[in-house]
């Protein structure tokens, strides 16, 4: 008892791992203070009985673009339960299949410059209203995406984007569930070619 009332020693720096490796406890730390938080939320939510403040999962949305440790943080999420929505080369995909089809690979920068011209004025701001009637379409598509780089054995290759997974969950969670189109999405042989006053949001491209 009187040792835990006592002056606590200093405490010491860590010492740092060698340039270029990396230390195993510096990692544990990280690790252990993401589980410390989702731990302490859920704590939380159930002592103020807040549904708003309660989750079911987790999600964290990020773009590959040139991500250094995209394996590091896939690894480090599955260890805590924690799911992604990761769009390659960057979330511009997402948007962009609102309005038309994938364009292939592409950079990001070519990628943001194509939402930028079906866009005008586009500058990291998601305007809810203009994507809304294109979404069933972009689950579709981005689903599309997922199968081809399946098969071929590269999942997550660019292009793709899997944050439809996390929108579907929160509109199933919201008992919205999204409807199919109305009428079938045309198909490349049976697409008509759009009028010369279509606006490139109108047209659905091949």
């Amino acid at each position: 008892m009187a040792e835990s009332l006592g002056r606590r020693p200093p405490r010491r720096a860590p010492a740092r791992p060698p340039k270029g490796q990396s230390s195993a406890s510096s990692q544990i730390t990280h690790d252990g203070a993401i589980a410390l938080r989702k731990r302490a939320i859920d704590r939380e939510a159930r002592r103020q009985k807040d549904p708003n403040i309660a989750y079911d999962s987790v999600w964290c949305v990020f773009d590959v673009d040139e991500h250094p440790r995209l394996g590091d943080a896939k690894v480090m999420a599955a260890a805590h339960d924690i799911n992604l929505a990761i769009s390659n080369p960057c979330f511009e995909l997402w948007l962009i299949l609102h309005l038309r089809e994938s364009p292939g690979m592409q950079h990001r920068h070519a990628m943001q410059d194509l939402l930028e011209s079906l866009v005008p004025g586009y500058e990291k701001h998601v305007d809810f209203p203009r994507y809304a009637p294109g979404y069933p379409l972009a689950v579709r598509r981005a689903m599309r995406l997922d199968a081809l780089a399946n098969d071929v054995g590269t999942p997550g290759h660019n292009p793709t984007s899997n944050v439809y997974e996390l929108t579907e969950l929160i509109l199933k969670g919201r008992g919205e569930g999204q409807a199919e189109p109305s009428t079938p999405e045309p198909t490349e042989e049976t697409q008509p070619a759009p009028d010369a006053g279509d606006s490139p949001a109108e047209s659905v491209d091949g």
